[in-house]
Parts: C-alpha cells; sequence; structure tokens
C-alpha cells in the first residue's frame, strides 16, 4: 500500500517493472500511498473491526482508520472480492494424507509437500484471497501453511512467545485465468475449517481519492537535534474535517506540531501515528525523543568522569613514588 519500490522476481499486481538486473526486477508501485497525507476519507476502527477478510485488507486503500469520528461522515466501501471454489486434492500416500471434512480437510504431512490447488473456474481478476482456521493436532510443533510467496506460521504452545495463530490469511496477485494455485503444506498434523476463497481485481482500487494532499517536507531526510531529537518538517493541505495519515508506527516518543502547537498525537490505521488536522494549508513539524535518552546521555557522562577519577587516583601515588626515588 506504502511500498513505492520492490525488488522482486515476481510480478506485484499495482507495480510497473523499470528494469532487470543479475536475475532480479525492479518495480515502482503505480498507486503507492505516501509515506504521510492528509485525507478525510475515514472510517472509524470499531467499525473497521467488524470488516471480515479480505475486504479489510483494501479498506485501508480506501480510507483511513481513525480511533473516533466526531463528524457523522458514511463513506462506502467498494466490495471488489467475490468467493470461489477451490479444492485440495485428497491423499492417503505415506507421506502426505489428506481427508476431507465435513467444513474442512484433516491433513498428514510427514514433510514440507508443495501441491497444486485447482481453481473451480479460471478467473479474469489478479487478485487472490484464502481465509482459513487452523487446529493443530500435535500442539507441541510448529506448523505452517504457504500459498504461492506467503506463509502463516502456527507456533507450538509451549513457547514463551507462542503467537496463538489460528486463523490464516493471504492476499496475492495472480495472473489473469490462472488455474491452479501453489501451496505448500508444513510438516505436521492439523485440520483446516471454515476455508474461503475470493478472487478480486485491483483495477477496482485504483484512484480510490485517499491520499487528498501529500506532506510536502523541507528535506528528504530525516534530521537529529545535538540533544537527540529527530525531526522532519514540511507544509500540507487538508480539507475540512481532516486527519494527518503516517505511515510512521505509533510511539509515545512522538509528537505533532502544526503551526508550531503541539497537538494531541492519535493512534491511525489501528498501528501508525496520526492526529486530527484543521481545515487549510499548515506548517506540520513531527519530533521523536526516544525514552531514556537524556538518562543515557547523563549516565554516560557521570561514568566517564568516574572513570578518569579511578585511574587519577591510582596513576597519581605511583608517580609520586617514582619521583622519590
Amino acid at each position: 500500500m506504502g511500498v513505492k519500490h520492490l525488488i522482486t522476481k515476481e510480478k506485484i499486481p499495482g507495480y510497473s517493472l523499470n528494469e532487470s538486473q543479475a536475475g532480479y526486477e525492479f518495480w515502482t508501485g503505480e498507486d503507492a500511498i505516501p509515506v504521510i497525507y492528509s485525507t478525510n476519507q475515514l472510517l472509524e476502527e470499531s467499525v473497521y473491526k467488524r470488516i471480515p477478510f479480505p475486504e479489510n485488507q483494501t479498506a485501508l486503500i480506501q480510507t483511513a482508520v481513525v480511533p473516533a469520528m466526531t463528524e457523522s461522515k458514511k463513506f462506502n466501501l467498494k466490495s471488489i472480492f467475490h468467493e470461489i471454489v477451490c479444492q485440495l486434492p485428497e491423499s492417503k500416500d505415506t507421506q502426505l494424507q489428506i481427508c476431507a471434512l465435513s467444513d474442512g480437510y484433516e491433513i498428514t504431512a510427514e514433510n514440507d509437500i508443495e501441491l497444486m490447488l485447482t481453481i473451480d473456474k479460471a478467473q479474469k481478476e489478479d487478485l487472490f484471497a484464502a481465509s482459513f482456521f487452523v487446529e493443530n493436532l500435535k500442539p507441541r510443533e510448529d506448523m505452517y501453511i504457504s500459498i504461492e510467496n506467503q506463509s502463516n506460521l502456527l507456533t507450538a504452545e509451549q513457547h514463551e512467545y507462542a503467537n496463538h495463530n489460528k486463523h490464516f490469511t493471504y492476499l496475492l496477485g495472480v495472473s489473469k485465468n490462472q488455474k491452479q494455485i501453489k501451496i505448500t503444506l508444513g510438516k505436521g498434523s492439523y485440520r483446516l475449517h471454515n476455508i474461503k476463497f475470493f478472487t478480486g481485481s485491483w483495477e477496482n482500487l485504483k484512484q480510490t481519492g485517499l491520499c487528498q494532499h501529500p506532506f510536502i517536507p523541507e528535506s528528504m531526510q530525516w534530521k537529529t537535534k545535538w540533544n537527540g531529537i529527530g525531526y522532519t518538517k514540511g507544509t500540507i493541505l487538508a480539507e475540512p474535517n481532516s486527519y494527518l495519515i503516517t505511515s510512521i508506527p505509533f510511539d509515545d516518543g512522538f509528537s505533532i506540531y502544526i503551526d508550531g502547537k503541539k497537538v494531541k498525537t492519535e493512534v491511525v490505521n489501528t498501528a501508525f501515528l496520526g492526529c486530527k488536522l484543521p481545515n487549510g494549508k499548515h506548517q506540520v513539524e513531527i519530533k521523536y525523543k526516544a525514552k531514556g535518552f537524556q538518562t543515557g546521555v547523563c549516565t554516560t557522562v557521570i561514568g566517564t568522569i568516574c572513570c578518569m577519577l579511578l585511574l587519577i587516583t591510582k596513576n597519581g601515588p605511583r608517580k609520586a613514588k617514582a619521583r622519590i626515588r
């Protein structure tokens, strides 16, 4: 969504090929969203959380998600996906067993195995999505499933930071009229439930009008002051009831100044930095101060002074004895 350039060996929908070198291809996002922009195409977070997959993925290309909306403005999201039928081939091989269940499959794989997922009918769309729930029958072992170049992992229960990721979702680009999708079943024993597959067209997501005004920075580099505070500043336009939206992960160390006045920072798009913007043209400055920076500097200075004093007190008596001799 906000990635302008990619280096990959695979074609990505929404990106155009610039050049090829050493087997790699350099792609540019035709509709990549700026790192910082303003918009009043907003969706309240409580509403966004009720949108099912995969529409919740494309919603972020059409609207910005904000904590709460004081102005009642209804924005109609485009629904670009439709559900299709795909089937896994049944198998009773010694290395792979796939048994159909009433709502999915039970799979036992002795090793990682690749197979082809057959699409019921060749589709003309270039987006493919899949969603299902996983029940690990060997919960003390990790398991994963990949579709094309995307993977989902469910870690073992005993891991200190077990991810409890039992809902596997995938959204990827495919060729038009593609009849098969590569799927890699990871080693293990597990069941897949409530399996759903979708296709959609990237063309329907172009020119959504989300990015109304981009941020124009004074400098293309993030600067750092002598006191450790990083910052960037520039200008931006805003329509009525707008928000400043960034692709910068939210952190309490950030502060935003609009026309020299510090404003309240908010979590936008469920994880990123943003704030409300009044109508008109504004000077914007975003600052970042790492927690504990000053404490760290003071500790370093005190430690350095202590070391110097320790060296002086040790070397002083030695030099005095040397002179007496």
